[in-house]
Order: C-alpha cells, then sequence, then structure tokens
C-alpha cells in the first residue's frame, strides 16, 4: 500500500559508473526526501548502505543481510553506522560478528530475523501435489530440501557435490532445490559431471531435483 518509486538507475559494472552513479542516486535521493518529507530511511542493500555513508538529516536505519559481505567489508558497514541512527542484522551471528569488531556500537545494532509466513506456507501445503513430487518422494525415504537463489554466494555447488558423498552411505537420500538465478546451468552442467547423478526436470522451470542414476 505504498508508493514505488525508480530512480532508474541500475548498477553499473565500471569503477566510473560506480562512481557516476553514486553522485546521481545522492542526488535523486536528497530531492525525494526533501520533498516527500519522509520520517524515517531504512536502507537494506549494500550499494545503498554505502549511500548513507553521507548525512540527510534524518534518521537513518541500515540493515546487516549478507554475512559474506559483513566478513570481508565490515569496515563499510562500519562507515555507514557512523552516520546512521542504527543497523539491523538478520541474525544474532551477523550482529555478534560485527559487535566483535566494534564493540562501542552495542546500542546501535539489532537482530531480527525474516519474516516467515507460516500460515501461508501451512495453506500452500494442502494443495494437491503434482504425482512427478510423490514418486520423487516415494523412490526416496530421506529427501533434503534446499531453497535459494543459484548464485556464488548461496555456493550450491558445494550441496551438490555434498548430496553425491552423503548418497554413498545412504542410497534412498534425495535432494530438491528450489530456486533461479544465473548460476543455475552452471549447477546443471555439475550434476551431469558427477558419474552417479543426473538431474530431473521440475514441471516448474525453476526447480530441480537431483537423484542417482540406477547401476
Amino acid at each position: 500500500a505504498g508508493e514505488l518509486i525508480d530512480f532508474n538507475l541500475p548498477p553499473k559494472p565500471s569503477f566510473i559508473g560506480k562512481v557516476i552513479n553514486t553522485y546521481r542516486r545522492d542526488i535523486k535521493l536528497r530531492r525525494l526526501l526533501k520533498n516527500k518529507k519522509f520520517d524515517i530511511l531504512y536502507t537494506f542493500t549494500a550499494i545503498s548502505n554505502k549511500q548513507t555513508k553521507y548525512k540527510y538529516n534524518l534518521p537513518k536505519i541500515i540493515s546487516a543481510r549478507d554475512f559474506g559481505a559483513m566478513c570481508e567489508r565490515h569496515n563499510q558497514y562500519k562507515a555507514a553506522l557512523n552516520n546512521s541512527s542504527a543497523m539491523i542484522c538478520n541474525s544474532e551471528y551477523t550482529k555478534e560478528f560485527y559487535l566483535s569488531k566494534y564493540p562501542e556500537d552495542s546500542d546501535k545494532v539489532f537482530a531480527v530475523y525474516n519474516y516467515i509466513d507460516i500460515e501461508e506456507i501451512q495453506k500452500q501445503a494442502e494443495e494437491i501435489v503434482e504425482n512427478e513430487y510423490i514418486e520423487f518422494l516415494k523412490k526416496h525415504k530421506d529427501v533434503l530440501v534446499s531453497v535459494g537463489r543459484f548464485c556464488k554466494e548461496k555456493g550450491f555447488e558445494y550441496l551438490i557435490d555434498a548430496f553425491a558423498k552423503a548418497r554413498e552411505k545412504n542410497q534412498e537420500l534425495g535432494l530438491v532445490l528450489v530456486g533461479d538465478g544465473k548460476y543455475k546451468q552452471k549447477y546443471m552442467e555439475a550434476i551431469e559431471k558427477l558419474p552417479e547423478i543426473k538431474p530431473f526436470a521440475f514441471p516448474a522451470p525453476v526447480e530441480f531435483k537431483v537423484e542417482l542414476m540406477e547401476r
């Protein structure tokens, strides 16, 4: 029930492009804040966190939602927090890691876990399941399910490799990957390279399951 405002300044691959984008976003954001009279500025991504290293004369809350980025660039979070009112981490682990580096910020850093719509999940669990899913569950006593973007940060290639090793001890183990992203083809190729594994496409194009081929 809110208003979506698009700055139309997508990320740029080059360093010069990133610098130019930063200034352009700063100008547009300042103009927006002046015209709309917002009470709070709350940012969610690493790019917008960097943007808020500047002062905007209103309470600002930054977020820490990527533990990998926090480990590699915690000093950038520190710089953003210096000009912000608070930082919200999506786990206690991320919060404690940051405070281990900057304990002086203990009164400005909080942990709020991601929201999960349990009622919606339970509702979908009652829906009719396609026969292909049912047959897959019948063939595998134990099934692992992993949901996430098919990207470098999620590391599904390690899961696929670990699954292959686990199947050596548990032949009734199955794996379901749910997601989409630029690494999907890479993961499919990784599966094909494993001599005893092949993928089976789900009806939905963003899902596939993995199982051992019959010897």
